[in-house]
C-alpha cells in the first residue's frame, strides 16, 4: 500500500513598500512547476485613491477577488471560476467616496490571447444601508462589474462569440443581520447583443457561537 497527501495550492509571495506612496506585491505558484501569478506595483495617493499596474486579478466580480486562504468553501463557485477575465497585465485606478461607502474601479488590460491593451473593465461597490459601528447590526451591500472588448481573442475560447462587441456582466448583493448573512452573485456574457452564458450562486450562513459557523451554497451555471 501507498499513502500520500495533496497540497492544492502551494504558493510563495512577498510584498513591501518603497517610501510613503509605493507598494509592491509578487506571488507565484509552486504547483508542479513555477508560475508567476501576480506582479503588482501600486501608487497610493491617499486613503481614497490608488493606481495599480502590472499583472494582477482584474476587477470583475466579488468571489474571484477573494484570496484563496479566505474563501468560505474549498473552491470558488462554478460561475465565478468560468465567467470572468481573471489575471491580466494592465493598469487600474480605484477610488472611494463617503467614508468608503462607494468604491469605483476602472482599468484597461491585455487580452486572453493577445498582448495588446484592448480589454476594458469597470466595477462599482456600494453600501447604501449600514447600522452599527465596529460590527454591523444590519448592512446591505450591492455592486456590479462590466467588461467590454471588440475582439474575441481577448476572452477564453470557452466563451461563445458572434461577430464583435463582447460584454461580460456581474451583479452582486449581500445582506447582513446580526450574526446571519445572505449573499449572491450573477454572471452573464453577451456577444453582439446575444446572451451566450450565465450563472449564479447564493450563499447563506450564520454564527452559532464564537467558534462555529454554519454555511451553505447553491451554485448554478
Amino acid at each position: 500500500t501507498t499513502s500520500a497527501f495533496t497540497i492544492r495550492n502551494l504558493r510563495m509571495y512577498f510584498s513591501g513598500s518603497v517610501g510613503e506612496h509605493f507598494k509592491y506585491f509578487f506571488q507565484g505558484s509552486l504547483n508542479q512547476y513555477f508560475e508567476m501569478l501576480d506582479l503588482k506595483l501600486s501608487y497610493i495617493l491617499d486613503d481614497h485613491l490608488r493606481i495599480d499596474g502590472g499583472r494582477f486579478k482584474t476587477p470583475f466580480g466579488v468571489e474571484y477577488l477573494v484570496n484563496d486562504a479566505k474563501l468560505l468553501f474549498v473552491k470558488r463557485s462554478t460561475a465565478a471560476s468560468t465567467i470572468g477575465t481573471f489575471r491580466k497585465y494592465g493598469v487600474q485606478a480605484q477610488g472611494s467616496l463617503l467614508d468608503k461607502r462607494i468604491t469605483l474601479t476602472a482599468g484597461a488590460f491585455n487580452g486572453y490571447y493577445r498582448k495588446k491593451i484592448s480589454l476594458f473593465i469597470g466595477k462599482a461597490h456600494t453600501i447604501p444601508i449600514k447600522s452599527g459601528e465596529l460590527i454591523p447590526d444590519f448592512q446591505f451591500e450591492a455592486g456590479g462589474s462590466v467588461v467590454y472588448t471588440q475582439i474575441k481573442y481577448d476572452l477564453p475560447y470557452s466563451f461563445i462569440f458572434f461577430k464583435n462587441n463582447h460584454i461580460l456582466l456581474s451583479a452582486d448583493t449581500k445582506l447582513t443581520y446580526d450574526r446571519y448573512w445572505l449573499e449572491g452573485e450573477y454572471f452573464a456574457t453577451t456577444s453582439n447583443g446575444n446572451k451566450t452564458m450565465d450563472g449564479f450562486y447564493i450563499d447563506a450562513g450564520g454564527k452559532i457561537n464564537s467558534e462555529l459557523e454554519l454555511i451553505g451554497r447553491f451554485d448554478w451555471s
